[in-house]
């Protein structure tokens, strides 16, 4: 018998209660009928979440302090990246909401470090990339790095920016468990992608040595800036 089906009994008038009792026995028989119909429609997750899992993506850098040496006769002093996305992909789906940030302005300077991103609702399992996309939409650049340069004898402001989108995509590790914090750590070697501009060849542009979208060498900085990236499988556990 599933649960719509009715059983009739036979019941004498003599037989019928008052109707106080009658009263009753239907608002019973209502609620018996109810409960028979009811239907589960809870939508159920990807992933399971729980309140106290989560994933946390922080941000190292080298040089560790600002302003920094890049190499002999190269100060590094701000750095800026216009982010459009921050994706967290786990292999139960791409396209996460719960694990992706948007429109981040991420800045270093003397004074000034890129907060922690944290997911609190991200689902538990497996992830094994990070999206990084640099990217500007023509309206400011993607990128931007200033300091100082020391070229035949002369101190001079440089500037390297780029309104190109620049994706990056790391490779992960990372579990996500119940009751755990994740930590990402995306270390950002500055150095790797500065050493390899030769500042003696950039032309000056009022006063300061430019590295532009135009500039002949822009492409080869492009590639050595995605090798800057890099994000250990093992690092320190979030601060809950």
């Amino acid at each position: 018998m599933n649960s719509l089906d009715y059983v009739y009994f036979p019941v004498a008038p003599a037989l019928l209660p008052s109707g106080a009792m009658q009263l009753m026995i239907r608002c019973a028989l209502v609620a018996g009928v109810l409960i028979g119909c009811h239907t589960d429609d809870t939508t159920t997750p990807d992933g399971p979440v729980s309140g106290n899992a989560g994933i946390t993506v922080g941000w190292a850098t080298k040089p560790e302090t600002w302003p920094g040496t890049i190499k002999d006769g190269v100060i590094l002093e701000r750095a800026r990246f216009a982010l459009d996305s921050l994706r967290v992909i786990g292999d139960a789906g791409p396209g996460d909401p719960r694990t992706t940030a948007r429109t981040l302005d991420v800045r270093w300077d003397s004074t000034t470090s890129p907060d922690q991103i944290a997911f609190a609702d991200a689902p538990t399992g497996l992830y094994s990339q990070l999206a990084i996309q640099l990217d500007g939409h023509l309206i400011e650049n993607s990128y931007r790095f200033e300091g100082v340069a020391h070229v035949n004898g002369v101190d001079y402001e440089f500037r390297v920016e780029d309104s190109n989108a620049l994706p990056v995509t790391l490779s992960i590790t990372k579990t996500v468990t119940p009751g755990e914090n994740t930590m990402i750590l995306v270390n950002v070697d500055f150095m790797h992608a500065l050493e390899s501009i030769d500042f003696t060849t950039l032309p000056v542009d009022d006063g300061r040595l430019e590295l532009e979208t135009s500039s002949p060498g822009i492409v080869e900085f492009r590639q050595k800036l995605i090798e800057s990236f890099t994000a250990p499988t093992f690092s320190a556990a979030a601060e809950n």
